[in-house]
Protein backbone atom coordinates (compact mmCIF):
# COMPACT_ATOMS: atom_id res chain seq x y z
CA UNK A 1 0.00 0.00 0.00
CA UNK A 2 1.75 3.53 -0.84
CA UNK A 3 2.34 5.95 2.12
CA UNK A 4 0.83 9.20 2.68
CA UNK A 5 3.45 11.40 0.90
CA UNK A 6 1.56 14.52 3.60
CA UNK A 7 3.50 13.59 6.21
CA UNK A 8 6.56 16.40 6.92
CA UNK A 9 10.17 14.09 6.62
CA UNK A 10 11.67 13.51 9.68
CA UNK A 11 14.58 16.29 10.51
CA UNK A 12 12.46 18.98 8.04
CA UNK A 13 13.27 22.07 9.20
CA UNK A 14 10.54 23.69 11.11
CA UNK A 15 9.16 27.30 10.48
CA UNK A 16 10.94 29.99 12.75
CA UNK A 17 9.19 30.91 16.13
CA UNK A 18 9.43 34.63 15.25
CA UNK A 19 6.45 33.92 12.88
CA UNK A 20 4.24 32.70 15.56
CA UNK A 21 4.92 36.33 17.23
CA UNK A 22 4.00 38.09 14.46
CA UNK A 23 1.06 36.26 13.48
CA UNK A 24 0.20 37.27 17.04
CA UNK A 25 0.82 40.94 16.56
CA UNK A 26 -0.86 40.71 13.38
CA UNK A 27 -3.97 39.17 14.81
CA UNK A 28 -4.16 41.88 17.79
CA UNK A 29 -3.86 44.62 15.76
CA UNK A 30 -6.53 43.69 13.07
CA UNK A 31 -8.84 43.11 16.04
CA UNK A 32 -7.91 46.73 17.44
CA UNK A 33 -8.34 47.81 14.04
CA UNK A 34 -12.20 46.24 13.73
CA UNK A 35 -13.43 46.79 17.68
CA UNK A 36 -11.11 49.67 19.01
CA UNK A 37 -11.26 47.76 22.43
CA UNK A 38 -7.53 45.77 22.53
CA UNK A 39 -5.73 48.57 23.53
CA UNK A 40 -7.76 49.30 26.69
CA UNK A 41 -7.45 45.60 27.53
CA UNK A 42 -3.68 44.88 27.08
CA UNK A 43 -2.09 48.02 26.92
CA UNK A 44 0.61 49.17 29.83
CA UNK A 45 -1.09 51.66 32.52
CA UNK A 46 1.19 51.24 35.43
CA UNK A 47 -1.57 52.58 37.67
CA UNK A 48 -3.90 49.52 36.40
CA UNK A 49 -0.94 47.32 36.64
CA UNK A 50 -0.47 48.34 40.33
CA UNK A 51 -3.84 47.95 41.23
CA UNK A 52 -3.73 43.92 39.93
CA UNK A 53 -3.52 43.69 36.26
CA UNK A 54 -0.39 42.46 35.89
CA UNK A 55 -1.05 40.61 32.24
CA UNK A 56 -0.32 43.76 31.00
CA UNK A 57 3.20 43.51 32.05
CA UNK A 58 3.34 41.47 29.28
CA UNK A 59 0.46 41.81 26.67
CA UNK A 60 1.43 45.33 26.16
CA UNK A 61 4.57 44.17 23.98
CA UNK A 62 1.88 42.22 21.41
CA UNK A 63 -0.53 45.33 20.66
CA UNK A 64 0.90 48.24 18.26
CA UNK A 65 -0.15 51.88 17.69
CA UNK A 66 -0.74 51.28 14.02
CA UNK A 67 -0.03 49.04 10.92
CA UNK A 68 3.20 51.22 10.70
CA UNK A 69 4.28 50.54 13.57
CA UNK A 70 3.80 46.84 13.41
CA UNK A 71 5.27 46.39 10.37
CA UNK A 72 8.35 48.55 11.83
CA UNK A 73 8.79 46.29 14.83
CA UNK A 74 8.30 43.21 12.88
CA UNK A 75 10.97 43.70 9.65
CA UNK A 76 13.83 44.79 12.72
CA UNK A 77 12.72 41.93 14.61
CA UNK A 78 12.25 38.94 12.48
CA UNK A 79 16.46 38.73 11.43
CA UNK A 80 17.74 39.18 15.19
CA UNK A 81 14.61 36.41 16.40
CA UNK A 82 15.86 33.72 13.31
CA UNK A 83 19.15 33.79 14.57
CA UNK A 84 18.74 33.89 18.25
CA UNK A 85 16.64 30.69 17.67
CA UNK A 86 19.16 29.25 15.43
CA UNK A 87 21.79 30.00 18.43
CA UNK A 88 20.25 29.13 21.93
CA UNK A 89 17.23 27.04 20.51
CA UNK A 90 13.66 27.56 20.00
CA UNK A 91 12.56 26.79 23.82
CA UNK A 92 15.09 29.25 25.12
CA UNK A 93 14.72 32.17 22.18
CA UNK A 94 11.00 32.21 23.44
CA UNK A 95 11.80 32.35 26.93
CA UNK A 96 14.30 35.07 26.58
CA UNK A 97 11.71 36.89 24.18
CA UNK A 98 8.93 36.77 27.19
CA UNK A 99 11.06 37.68 29.56
CA UNK A 100 12.02 40.72 28.03
CA UNK A 101 8.57 42.15 27.15
CA UNK A 102 7.98 41.45 31.62
CA UNK A 103 11.19 43.01 32.79
CA UNK A 104 10.76 46.17 30.22
CA UNK A 105 7.06 46.35 31.39
CA UNK A 106 7.74 46.27 35.01
CA UNK A 107 10.61 49.21 34.27
CA UNK A 108 8.31 51.34 32.18
CA UNK A 109 5.66 50.00 35.50
CA UNK A 110 8.17 51.83 37.85
CA UNK A 111 8.57 54.75 36.20
CA UNK A 112 5.21 55.51 35.46
CA UNK A 113 5.03 55.26 31.48
CA UNK A 114 2.28 53.89 29.71
CA UNK A 115 3.37 51.87 26.61
CA UNK A 116 2.02 49.74 23.87
CA UNK A 117 4.53 47.79 21.11
CA UNK A 118 7.62 45.05 20.67
CA UNK A 119 10.22 47.86 20.66
CA UNK A 120 11.61 47.21 23.92
CA UNK A 121 11.58 43.73 23.76
CA UNK A 122 12.75 44.07 20.20
CA UNK A 123 15.89 46.25 21.37
CA UNK A 124 16.97 43.16 24.22
CA UNK A 125 17.30 40.64 21.20
CA UNK A 126 19.02 42.94 19.10
CA UNK A 127 21.29 43.75 21.93
CA UNK A 128 21.92 39.90 22.51
CA UNK A 129 22.12 39.24 18.81
CA UNK A 130 24.67 41.58 18.18
CA UNK A 131 26.82 40.89 21.26
CA UNK A 132 26.78 37.23 20.21
CA UNK A 133 27.96 37.88 16.38
CA UNK A 134 30.74 39.43 18.17
CA UNK A 135 31.44 36.53 20.07
CA UNK A 136 32.14 35.22 16.63
CA UNK A 137 30.91 31.41 17.55
CA UNK A 138 29.20 30.13 14.25
CA UNK A 139 28.01 26.68 14.31
CA UNK A 140 27.81 26.84 10.59
CA UNK A 141 28.22 28.31 7.54
CA UNK A 142 24.82 30.01 7.53
CA UNK A 143 26.06 33.56 7.35
CA UNK A 144 27.89 34.16 4.62
CA UNK A 145 29.52 37.14 6.00
CA UNK A 146 31.77 36.35 9.17
CA UNK A 147 30.11 36.58 12.04
CA UNK A 148 32.32 39.35 13.71
CA UNK A 149 32.15 41.49 10.27
CA UNK A 150 28.71 41.24 10.36
CA UNK A 151 28.02 41.58 14.13
CA UNK A 152 30.35 45.01 13.89
CA UNK A 153 28.34 46.50 10.82
CA UNK A 154 25.29 46.39 12.84
CA UNK A 155 26.75 48.18 15.44
CA UNK A 156 27.78 51.10 13.28
CA UNK A 157 25.22 51.33 11.09
CA UNK A 158 22.23 50.42 13.76
CA UNK A 159 22.86 50.01 17.31
CA UNK A 160 24.59 52.86 18.01
CA UNK A 161 22.87 55.61 16.03
CA UNK A 162 19.19 53.76 18.00
CA UNK A 163 21.04 54.13 20.95
CA UNK A 164 22.10 57.59 21.04
CA UNK A 165 18.50 58.49 19.30
CA UNK A 166 16.90 57.21 22.48
CA UNK A 167 19.69 59.08 24.43
CA UNK A 168 18.94 62.38 22.95
CA UNK A 169 14.94 61.88 23.06
CA UNK A 170 14.65 60.86 26.59
CA UNK A 171 12.99 64.06 28.17
CA UNK A 172 11.15 64.70 24.14
CA UNK A 173 7.42 64.30 24.53
CA UNK A 174 7.20 62.64 20.78
CA UNK A 175 5.38 59.47 21.20
CA UNK A 176 8.17 57.16 21.06
CA UNK A 177 8.93 54.89 24.48
CA UNK A 178 12.94 56.17 24.43
CA UNK A 179 13.51 54.67 28.33
CA UNK A 180 11.68 51.20 26.99
CA UNK A 181 14.07 51.11 24.30
CA UNK A 182 17.12 51.81 26.66
CA UNK A 183 15.63 49.40 28.78
CA UNK A 184 15.86 46.64 26.62
CA UNK A 185 19.06 46.91 25.42
CA UNK A 186 20.45 46.61 28.75
CA UNK A 187 18.17 43.96 29.07
CA UNK A 188 19.64 42.40 26.23
CA UNK A 189 23.36 43.09 27.28
CA UNK A 190 22.12 41.16 30.98
CA UNK A 191 20.94 38.23 28.96
CA UNK A 192 23.97 37.49 27.40
CA UNK A 193 26.29 37.96 30.49
CA UNK A 194 23.34 35.12 31.54
CA UNK A 195 23.80 33.05 29.06
CA UNK A 196 27.89 33.10 28.99
CA UNK A 197 28.00 32.06 32.61
CA UNK A 198 25.52 29.68 32.05
CA UNK A 199 27.88 28.45 28.93
CA UNK A 200 31.26 28.62 31.06
CA UNK A 201 29.90 26.49 33.48
CA UNK A 202 28.99 24.03 31.59
CA UNK A 203 32.24 24.10 29.89
CA UNK A 204 33.82 23.75 33.33
CA UNK A 205 31.49 20.23 34.30
CA UNK A 206 32.68 18.88 30.73
CA UNK A 207 35.94 19.69 31.54
CA UNK A 208 35.86 18.06 34.85
CA UNK A 209 34.84 15.01 33.66
CA UNK A 210 36.68 14.37 31.07
CA UNK A 211 40.14 14.65 33.58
Amino acid sequence: MPRSTSAKPKGQPRLPAVLAIIAINFGLLLATSLTGLVPGLLSLQPRLVVEGQVWRLLTYAWIHGGWGHFIGNMMVLAPFAVFLEYRYGRPQFVGLYIASCVLVGAFLTLIGQAAVGASGALCAMAMLAVLELLAGESRSVWVIIPELILGAAVVLLWLLPAMWGDLMGLFQRDGISHWGHLAGFATGFVFFRIMRAGKSRRSSRRTKKRS
